[in-house]
Order: structure tokens, then sequence, then C-alpha cells
């Protein structure tokens, strides 16, 4: 059995499980990597530092490792990517997956 170690990973949720107003079971998460030869050209997005983002440098949202996250795993934080790079990590996913890369 593999045996993850128990540090704070960041990402980006970039979807959830609610369904008809429910709390959500888990959340869809895009991984951050801070290496750059983690990020794959075309299923990576660099993140730029800003303030309220938290980042301290560049760092990559790895949309071809997007996972669901039960909530007991995560932990909510002030840091928030703007709408633009939210919406080119969700496009960058959908096209991953098959889906349409344009916002519906």
């Amino acid at each position: 059995m593999v045996r993850e170690p128990k540090k704070l990973r960041p990402g980006v949720v970039i979807g959830s499980s609610a369904i008809a107003g429910e709390r959500p079971a888990f959340e869809v998460v895009v991984p951050l990597a801070g290496t750059r030869a983690l990020a794959i050209e075309g299923a990576s997005i660099a993140v730029d530092t800003t303030v309220a983002n938290g980042c301290r440098a560049r760092c990559y949202a790895l949309a071809c490792h997007v996972q669901s996250v039960p909530h007991a795993r995560l932990r909510e934080t002030p840091s928030v990517v703007d709408d633009v790079v939210l919406d080119a990590i969700r496009s960058t996913f959908r096209g991953l997956i098959g889906g349409s890369a344009a916002r519906a």
C-alpha cells in the first residue's frame, strides 16, 4: 500500500460534486506545482504571482493531474486566482477530456 506524505499541497478548485443544492462530497481540484519541469505543454497553465493568489513565485496549474478531493482533505484559504486564470485552467481541462475548449 502506498502511503501519502501528510503535507499541504496547493491546488485550484475548478468544480464540485454539488447536486441540487446539497453540500458537495468532493471538489474537483487541479494541483499547482512550482517546478516548470512538471508542466506539460498544452496541459498546464502558468500562474504568475499576485497578492490575491498567494503564490510566492510563478507556478503551474497541472490540468492533466486533476483529481477529486473529499472535503475532509481540503483546507480553505483566502487565496484566489483571477477569473482569467480560472477560465484558462477549466478550458485546458475540458480540452484534455475531449470537451469543447470554448466556454459554454
